[in-house]
């Protein structure tokens, strides 16, 4: 979809939204709900799709050696013996070393939450 057609269908859910505030009472207000009530799916579909993308996955941060990888890093990863941390992250975003981002850092989710939960700013 392009930007002027998600713009476009964003701007009619908006007008719905605006036409059941500002028209209470009226029969206009009242399709107006109707039409809106369908719109509610169509955003959570579209706020859970953008966070799959953004979703937490589980890596490997880094892995403590066994007695005898102690002083090697070669074949660490192969190991039994070598204890494989595992952490969590966004698979899309990346902290600054370049692994997945923890939740708290995904600046996606931290928007989509914000708004979600009232403390983002309307624009």
């Amino acid at each position: 979809m392009a930007d002027d057609e998600l713009a476009a269908a964003l701007a009619e859910i908006r007008e719905r939204h605006q036409r059941v505030h500002h028209g209470r009472g009226t029969v206009g207000s009242l399709l107006a709900v109707t039409e809106a009530r369908n719109d509610v799916p169509r955003l959570l579909y579209a706020v859970e799709t953008v966070l799959l993308l953004h979703a937490q996955t589980a890596h490997v941060a880094y892995t403590e050696p066994c007695a005898a990888h102690q002083f090697r890093r070669i074949g660490r990863l192969a190991c039994r013996d070598c204890r494989k941390v595992e952490r969590t992250g966004c698979q899309r975003c990346r902290d600054e070393n370049g692994n997945p981002a923890k939740p708290e850092d995904c600046p996606e989710r931290n928007v989509i939450l914000a708004a979600l939960t009232g403390e983002g700013e309307r624009q």
